[in-house]
C-alpha cells in the first residue's frame, strides 16, 4: 500500500509540472498592439551649488594710514568658500579673476518673471518673489500645468538674481546673490539653483 501511495503522488506532482510547463509556453502572436503609458516629466528646482565671497574692511593694527585704509576698502571681495567648477564658471563668465569677484560685471535682471528655454526649445517661466521687506522668499518654476518651487529665508540681505547657463545643458541655471554685512565685512554668496524637466 505504501508503493502504491508513493507512485500516486509522484505522478500527481509530474502531472502538475507538464501542466505548469504548458501554461509557461509563449504563444506568438501577429500584429499584437502593445499599448504604453507614457509619464508627465517631473519639474524640479534645486541647489547645485554656492560660491562666497568676501570684502574684508579689518584694520592692519594702530599704525595703519589713511592710503592703506582706502586701498582695503577699494579691494575687490576674495573667494572664501564654494565650489571650484563654480569658481572657474565665474571666471569664465567674467564675475571674477584671479579669485576676486568683479561684482559691477554681475548685471541682475530686473523682471520678477522670466521665460527660459533649454536647448531643445522647451519653454518654462520662472517667478521671483524676493523682497527686501520680507523674510520669506519664494522661486517657482511652471511648465503647462506643471509646477515646483523652493522657500528660502532672506533675513532681510539684500538679494539679486541672474538667468545663466553656469551648467552647461538642460536650462539655464539661477544664480541668486545674498549681499549681507558680518563682523567688520561685506560677504557676496551666491547659490545656483538647477531646474530639470525630466524623469
Amino acid at each position: 500500500m505504501k508503493f502504491s501511495v508513493q507512485k500516486i503522488a509522484l505522478l500527481l506532482l509530474l502531472f502538475i509540472f507538464c501542466k505548469c510547463k504548458q501554461r509557461n509556453k509563449t504563444i506568438p502572436v501577429k500584429n499584437s498592439v502593445v499599448n504604453t503609458i507614457k509619464l508627465p516629466p517631473v519639474l524640479s528646482i534645486s541647489l547645485a551649488g554656492e560660491i562666497g565671497f568676501r570684502q574684508s574692511y579689518n584694520q592692519g593694527g594702530p599704525d595703519w594710514s589713511e592710503k592703506e585704509d582706502e586701498e582695503m576698502h577699494k579691494a575687490l571681495p576674495v573667494v572664501n568658500e564654494g565650489n571650484s567648477f563654480f569658481n572657474k564658471q565665474f571666471q569664465q563668465f567674467g564675475f571674477a579673476k584671479d579669485n576676486k569677484l568683479l561684482l559691477n560685471h554681475f548685471k541682475p535682471d530686473k523682471s520678477q518673471s522670466v521665460e527660459i528655454k533649454d536647448q531643445s526649445g522647451n519653454r518654462l517661466t520662472v517667478k521671483l518673489e524676493l523682497s527686501p521687506d520680507s523674510i520669506d522668499n519664494k522661486i517657482t518654476v511652471q511648465s503647462g500645468t506643471q509646477s515646483a518651487g523652493i522657500s528660502f529665508k532672506n533675513n532681510l540681505d539684500r538679494l539679486s538674481y541672474k538667468i545663466l547657463d553656469i551648467i552647461p545643458g538642460g536650462y539655464p541655471e539661477i544664480v541668486l546673490l545674498r549681499k549681507y554685512y558680518v563682523i567688520m565685512g561685506d560677504n557676496f554668496d551666491f547659490s545656483i539653483y538647477e531646474i530639470k524637466n525630466g524623469l
